[in-house]
């Protein structure tokens, strides 16, 4: 049973060896308040999750159980904050919102990062409590979570934009009260985006993400609701497209059927506006990484609960299938075709059989902070790399120069010299 659990549900993600970004997370949580401000400063992420994590790793220490547990408990607020606002927006009994909370709940996207060691996770419930203050009229916490939001992830600013344009737009007499609140997280701001503007400018010149083709614009209502990155997947799912065709039918037809109301528009401002607009930016500027845009799935998963309550119990109970459908299907694809960390069994296997004064040299950043989680930290280096070359991996502020090795070791102390996930020889000098 426990085989079953751990391997073919979501727990899976629990056990998995911790990745770059997770290591990353680690590295930079241990690191001294201070520094975590400094350094996230010249980096691409604020610095708040690293400070929660921080404190948290002092109580439960660095397991990756006990890491990616802080990120489970945003997702179980995030759950109930979802309740919530079903609950403020349908005025439907709690037994109809726990069907509707459970289709939140096996989310792909959103369950994903539930267990993963990074800030997604409460990028998203930063989200659901600034809408739902929002449209609760809660101007100081509405205020307090866009603050927080911002020092959570830059993307935010998305958010807090999206409640502006819809005030602007359909509530103006509610806008003059709002404004206030909305600028001041923004003015908050102000002090750490003119402390970091140039290493934010240096750092995106040489963002890692790829131009979009056309096809991605076919696929994005797809990747909206299962976060779905090719990238990360050794399978390529050609049933994206379908199933962005499915959604945009739901949309469109539920939209008509529904009155467009206030609500209807919000929610599609939430959901789409800056989403599509990363989208189009990213066909000449590539910007667009779907798990930086986890607001939206928060509130294109709102939308689709309440167009599917405004249906009739037939078609209700079908729609809801057929998400449950796609949601097996990728499911089974993130547990099969998207391992965490392939490198990890690379580094094991070199631990087994190097002596303890061996090193590890390593020819790609990007498994750095993976291997020092898993090594002994003092005895990996980066091998025939330039530290001042810039490289695509963020997260070269956390590497010191005294890592950067031009050398092989002598006899009979040998580097283990590992190029790619699961390649790496062995060299000395006599």
């Amino acid at each position: 049973m426990l085989n079953l659990l751990f391997n073919f549900t979501p727990l899976k993600l629990v056990a998995e060896f911790i990745w770059r970004d997770e290591a990353f997370s680690y590295f930079m949580a241990r690191e001294n308040l201070m520094n975590i401000v400094l350094t996230t400063a010249r980096d691409n992420n604020p610095p708040l999750y690293y400070i929660l994590l921080h404190f948290w790793m002092k109580i439960f220490g660095p397991s990756s159980i006990a890491m990616r547990s802080l990120s489970m408990i945003f997702f179980a607020v995030m759950i109930y904050f979802c309740y919530l606002l079903l609950k403020r927006l349908l005025k439907v009994s709690d037994k109809k919102i726990g069907i509707y909370l459970v289709l939140i709940f096996f989310n792909p996207f959103l369950l994903y990062y539930a267990f993963e060691a990074r800030m997604y996770s409460l990028f998203a419930v930063l989200c659901i409590c600034s809408y739902y203050f929002f449209i609760n009229k809660d101007r100081l916490k509405v205020a307090i979570f866009n603050t927080l939001g911002i020092y959570t992830h830059y993307f935010f600013l998305m958010v807090i934009l999206s409640q502006i344009i819809y005030l602007a737009i359909y509530e103006r007499h509610q806008f003059k009260k709002y404004a206030k609140v909305l600028i001041l997280p923004l003015i908050l701001a102000l002090p750490w985006f003119l402390y970091i503007y140039k290493w934010l400018l240096g750092n995106t010149a040489v963002f890692w993400a790829q131009r979009l083709q056309f096809s991605s614009v076919v696929e994005s209502l797809a990747v909206l609701l299962t976060g779905y990155e090719s990238a990360y997947y050794s399978y390529y799912d050609k049933y994206l497209w379908m199933v962005s065709i499915y959604l945009l039918t739901l949309v469109v037809f539920g939209v008509f059927r529904l009155k467009t109301n206030k609500t209807t528009k919000m929610l599609l401002i939430w959901s789409f506006l800056f989403y599509y607009l990363v989208v189009i930016i990213s066909f000449f500027k590539p910007i667009f990484v779907p798990r930086y845009l986890i607001f939206s799935a928060v509130g294109f998963n709102v939308l689709m609960i309440y167009i599917i309550n405004g249906l009739s119990k037939k078609w209700s109970i079908l729609i809801l299938i057929s998400i449950f459908v796609i949601y097996i299907h990728y499911w089974w694809m993130l547990l099969i075709y998207r391992p965490k960390a392939h490198e990890v069994k690379t580094i094991m296997e070199i631990k087994k059989i190097a002596s303890d004064k061996d090193l590890l040299y390593l020819t790609d950043p990007i498994l750095y902070f993976t291997a020092r989680y898993y090594f002994d930290e003092k005895r990996v280096y980066l091998y025939n790399l330039d530290p001042k070359k810039k490289q695509s991996y963020y997260g070269l502020v956390l590497i010191p120069k005294e890592s950067y090795i031009n050398l092989l070791p002598e006899y009979p102390v040998k580097a283990f010299i590992m190029s790619s996930e699961d390649n790496f020889k062995i060299e000395t000098t006599l």
